[in-house]
Parts: C-alpha cells; structure tokens; sequence
C-alpha cells in the first residue's frame, strides 16, 4: 500500500488487486485478470527468477520480462518487483527449497559478508546482475517497487532471513 501511495495513488480511490505473473508467461495470469473482471489490476508484479531453461522461474526470460514491465507501465500499473537469490554457494537451480530457501553455515555467513572473499565476490556479481536490470527501468523512467525476498538464505539457526531472529 505504501508503494501505490509513493507513487501518487489515491488509497481511498483505487483497488489494489494485483498479480504475480511469472516471467515465461509474462502477463499470463494479468490478462487473465482482465478477462475475469474487464479491468487490468494496478499492480503488476514479476521476480526476476533463480532457475534455468522452460522452468515458469526461469532467467532466460529477463529480457523479455523488462520489456514487459516498460509495457505495463505505460499501462498505468505500478510495477512490483522480487528476486529470489540462490545462495551464492551454489550454481542456478531449478529447485527453490534447495537453494532459494536453504541454508548458510555460520562459516559460509562469514565468508559471504568478508569483502574479497570468493562467495562475497559471487554474491555480488549476483546481485550486480539484477542491478543491470533495474538500471535498464531506471534509465526509461520505469519506477517500481523492490521488494527482498524474505526466504532467500536461512540462518543456521533455521530461521529465513527477514523473518525471527536475525543475528547476522
């Protein structure tokens, strides 16, 4: 709410319905949406997915879903974004419990937070990819709302990031 808000929305006057599509289908559940109710939802969210090939999270389809995006903002939607990191221990996966919601050892929490390091490194080529991405919105004025993911790399204690203790 405190997006549409910062975007100039009227919260009194507007429904913010929204749908999550994924990004090999691009606006797939959104023209559902439409053709359900005869109106589009004022949130359009994707996530830039964690997974390889044909998978509905697939990578392969960030291209396509940044052009999608522009088109949905000119649209009038307000763009919602999320990112479900792998853990920067391990290669893409097409499993999102194995790496999207696994875990780091306290060892592994020590070298990713270690500048130079060879997962600190990893990490942020990671995150400097997605960073290429929301520059590409950026640069044609596209504004949209970031979200972190709050399952992506558990604590050894067993908790998610961003959910329960936090000692990290």
């Amino acid at each position: 709410m405190l997006c549409l808000a910062a975007h100039g929305f009227d919260l009194r006057a507007v429904h913010p319905a929204s749908q999550h599509s994924f990004s090999h289908d691009i606006s797939r559940w959104t023209d559902r949406s439409y053709n359900l109710t005869g109106k589009y939802p004022v949130l359009f969210g994707q996530d830039f997915g964690f997974s390889g090939g044909d998978d509905k999270d697939s990578t392969e389809s960030r291209p396509a879903m940044i052009a999608e995006l522009k088109r949905q903002y000119e649209n009038g939607a307000v763009i919602m974004l999320t990112w479900h990191a792998d853990r920067p221990t391990d290669m893409m996966s097409q499993l999102l419990l194995a790496s999207v919601q696994g875990h780091l050892s306290d060892y592994e929490w020590h070298e990713l937070l270690t500048p130079r390091t060879y997962l600190n490194k990893r990490w942020y080529a990671q995150v400097d990819v997605i960073a290429g991405y929301l520059q590409q919105l950026r640069d044609v004025h596209v504004p949209n709302c970031f979200a972190r993911t709050t399952r992506s790399m558990g604590t050894s204690s067993g908790e998610a990031a961003g959910q329960g203790r936090m000692d990290r």
